[in-house]
């Protein structure tokens, strides 16, 4: 997994699959706040605290795959 991921197409393109599986997963989780919470104030926190939360898993995951790609020696 380590080569593979260390060759740049590979790197590229799982780097573009966290950004949007972040995304993606942070707007689900907008949606059923969205639809289950009523009260505008704690609906409003909740759904900052999910952005805040994917942007950063999804930083993690990027400092990730680029610690394997320059990290991996073929």
């Amino acid at each position: 997994m380590v080569l593979w991921a260390s060759k740049t197409p590979n790197y590229i393109f799982l780097s573009i699959l966290i950004v949007v599986s972040a995304r993606h997963f942070q707007l689900g989780i907008q949606v059923i706040l969205e639809d289950y919470i009523s009260t505008i104030k704690f609906r409003d926190f909740y759904i900052k605290l999910t952005n805040i939360t994917f942007y950063f898993l999804a930083f993690l995951g990027l400092i990730a795959i680029t610690k394997i790609y320059f990290g991996a020696h073929v």
